[in-house]
């Protein structure tokens, strides 16, 4: 019998079967009678298409969870006998599934096409060794694995793995040394850390974790170079351990000096001025990952470290930070899709960043996308025409005073909606200061100058009921207040804490505008990652416009819409919102023309569990709720709309590519004719 030990590669399995799998999914997608663009084509050809999508995922789900679930070494048997169980007696400390975890055996799957588990004897004695190693690290220093007894039979094994645990040896000394003297507050938090007590059970576990806990609690501290040591001593006649703790907690100190390394074109003082707020502070890691922080948002840096200096000076350390600047020049080209259940919309794409215009770090982000939109879809089209938009943004900091951000950002846009569309020249000019690296507050102007044109009939017949809300063209000059307060790990990507944001819109004849209303959004999101493979993302948003004045109106494209990709799934696009609707009345149907023109009020709320698959997929499941009412401060719980449904995320170079199919789970009666059901293909995350 033959046995090969991978286990060299088991890092990357995983993510080399999902990089298969995942090439599996786009092979099945792609239409052989398409030519050679089957996966960007599969989107034209109406209902087969859409079945071939759901067909393809669940089917490309079944090999992922079957094909890429293991990462153990591959073992290769002769004869084909296969572990077809593996049983523990004498076992009561540990769970079956604990002890496999550290075992090379494994049990024969039921998993369609999952890896074989074949026998191998050597293989299975080895694994008595790391029985007995998992039991000593958990204080059952006399532990032993008495009998092994394997059976074959029809080329199944059965193995039986017989434990003798013995006593667990417990902590029978516990003694913690200081060896300089800290503040009684300092040695309190520091000795708060210790795991291990005195008469239970010793783990070899605990006692590593409490020498790094006390090491970052004296570092939270001020003690840069706290050093922590020991020895355990087992007494088998005892059955107890005998731990020692020496602690070196060294000097206290505040930053000092900080030494930049690795600077080319990006000016020193202005680095400078993004880490003063740590001179004088008392030296903590957290103070330095909110260094690296700060010189990471400025967004001209491919990486980032800071490190205190080996020595205290004067009750001071400086800080030796590394840095390697990027390419302050970034242009990226790509053509998009997106798929809702009531548009289609194709476009190209350019991104160009250059990071340090003029040489004092002024950022220009230039974004621009041509393309063409199909409403509902491809093969049904209502509407269709070309979207296009240019959109230059310039930023820079430091103008009056070296935190407030400027930025100016005018847009040219071509684009329709369901009933019409329309051409608008655009420009918001604000500022903006964090303060404490968490809090965010910016006010701005913002001025849009909007044209309809190629109407639909029934809209161009109603707007005598959308009576001052709809002009042709219009002017709408804004004033607006944004604030954010971030509590969350990392600032642009978080996976753990919570935002809570707040933006005030005013706009009024009195700052040139032809809207008089006042316009409220504020939203909270939140985010979780319990294990590894599992991330939870939630958003709760509310919004009221509040019209004012004798003529005081709202132009119907600037209110609130929900439904579609990134709202409420489930809806199409707008969709979930008051509407214009003409039916016309047949013989055996009834067809009618919807045109959702938005509302005064709006409720909504997203929740997301993504599950990573592999390295490039994740599942996802959500559940979305929201509703839009058409007067200001009008809501009604008993009539929101719930949808649900799975989703997958892919990593590509582009980005994510998100790929949801959303269900209703209730119908209010309000939007009748509506579909149940819809699905989405895009960029980005959902929420």
């Amino acid at each position: 019998m033959r046995r090969a030990d991978f286990s060299g590669i088991n890092d990357n399995l995983v993510e080399r079967l999902g990089q298969v799998c995942f090439a599996i999914w786009l092979g099945i997608l792609k239409d052989p009678g398409r030519g050679e663009h089957g996966f960007l084509t599969l989107f034209t050809s109406g209902l087969y298409s859409t079945m071939k999508i759901i067909y393809a995922s669940i089917l490309f789900l079944l090999l992922v969870l079957s094909a890429c679930a293991s990462t153990e070494p591959v073992i290769v048997g002769a004869e084909g006998i296969k572990v077809e169980t593996i049983e523990f007696e004498g076992v009561t400390r540990f769970s079956k599934g604990q002890l496999l975890g550290v075992m090379y055996s494994k049990e024969d799957s039921w998993v369609p096409l999952s890896p074989d588990a074949p026998f191998d004897d050597a293989l299975a004695t080895s694994d008595i060794a790391r029985i007995l190693e998992f039991y000593r690290a958990h204080g059952y220093f006399e532990a032993r694995v008495t009998e092994l007894k394997s059976e074959v039979v029809d080329s199944k094994a059965q193995l039986k793995f017989v434990v003798d645990e013995g006593p667990a040896a417990t902590v029978g000394e516990l003694k913690v040394q200081w060896m300089t003297e800290v503040p009684e507050d300092v040695q309190e938090r520091a000795e708060e850390q210790i795991l291990l007590k005195k008469d239970e059970v010793f783990e070899v576990g605990k006692y590593n974790q409490t020498l790094g806990a006390i090491r970052q609690s004296l570092q939270n501290d001020g003690y840069p170079h706290a050093e922590t040591t020991g020895g355990v001593q087992v007494r088998l006649t005892h059955s107890d351990a005998l731990v020692e703790i020496r602690i070196i907690p060294g000097k206290s100190a505040a930053i000092g000096a900080i030494d930049i390394e690795g600077l080319v074109d990006v000016p020193e003082h202005l680095v400078m001025a993004e880490l003063e707020f740590a001179q004088g502070e008392a030296f903590s890691p957290a103070r330095l990952r909110q260094m690296e922080t700060a010189l990471r948002s400025m967004r001209v840096f491919r990486w980032v470290s800071a490190q205190p200096a080996t020595q205290v000076v004067d009750g001071k350390v400086g800080v030796q930070v590394q840095v390697s600047e990027a390419d302050p020049h970034e242009l990226k080209i790509g053509a998009e899709l997106s798929v809702d259940t009531v548009r289609w919309q194709e476009q190209a794409r350019l991104n160009y960043t250059y990071t340090n215009l003029f040489g004092n770090l002024t950022r220009l982000d230039l974004g621009a996308i041509a393309g063409w939109a199909q409403l509902p879809n491809p093969w049904d089209t209502d509407l269709n025409g070309p979207v296009a938009s240019i959109n230059p943004k310039i930023t820079k900091k430091g103008l009056l005073e070296r935190h407030l951000l400027w930025s100016v950002n005018p847009t040219v846009a071509l684009d329709l909606q369901e009933g019409y569309q329309y051409f608008t020249v655009k420009n918001r000019f604000g500022v903006s200061r964090w303060f404490a690296g968490r809090f965010l507050v910016g006010i701005g102007q913002n001025t849009d100058y909007v044209d309809f044109f190629n109407l639909d009939p029934e809209l161009d017949q109603r707007t005598a009921l959308l009576g001052r809300d709809f002009r042709d063209p219009y002017l709408l000059s804004s004033l607006e207040a944004h604030a954010a307060a971030y509590f969350v790990d990392q600032i642009t990507s978080p996976t753990d804490g919570v935002i809570i944001e707040a933006t005030y819109n005013f706009a009024s004849e009195v700052v040139l505008s032809d809207f008089d209303f006042h316009k409220a959004l504020v939203g909270i999101r939140g985010y979780l990652k319990p294990f590894e493979r599992l991330q939870l993302a939630s958003r709760a948003r509310a919004g009221i416009i509040y019209p004012f004045g004798p003529d005081g109106s709202v132009p119907f494209n600037q209110r609130f819409y929900l439904g579609g990709a990134t709202s409420v799934r489930g809806w199409g696009s707008r969709r979930l919102s008051p509407r214009i609707e003409e039916c016309e009345a047949e013989a055996e149907s009834e067809s009618c023309s919807v045109i959702p023109i938005g509302g005064y009020s709006m409720l909504q709320g997203n929740f997301e569990a993504r599950i990573k698959l592999v390295e490039q997929l994740s599942l996802v499941g959500f559940f979305d709720v929201g509703d839009v009412r058409p007067d200001a401060l009008d809501f009604n719980l008993a009539e929101l709309n719930y949808s649900a449904g799975p989703g997958l995320r892919a990593n590509t170079p582009l980005g994510v590519v998100r790929l949801d199919l959303g269900f209703r789970l209730n119908d209010t009666g309000r939007f009748e004719g509506e579909q149940m059901w819809g699905i989405y293909f895009g960029l980005g995350q959902a929420l």
